[in-house]
């Protein structure tokens, strides 16, 4: 499995989906941009700036509480 990326050191690539770590042990799947227009228009959205040094928004909503600290690409899918 893929080692876990600190935000804080490198974002994910522009408009990919990648798992995320959130304070509090939430493990999951969000879309990431670095465009916050983009994701306004669908939403919620959750922003780093204020975070960090790095920016960019993850489709995960801050009004949940949810704060991403790594990341990492997703897994390969199963083969059958």
């Amino acid at each position: 499995m893929t080692e876990w990326i600190a935000c804080s050191e490198r974002l994910p690539d522009d408009n990919s989906h990648v798992l995320v770590s959130c304070v509090g042990g939430l493990v999951t799947i969000s879309f990431f941009s670095l465009n916050r227009e983009f994701l306004k228009r669908y939403g919620n959205s959750y922003s780093r700036s204020r975070l960090g040094k790095n920016s960019g928004y993850f489709e995960i909503s801050h009004e949940h509480g949810y704060q991403i600290t790594h990341w990492q690409p997703r897994p390969a899918p199963a083969t059958q």
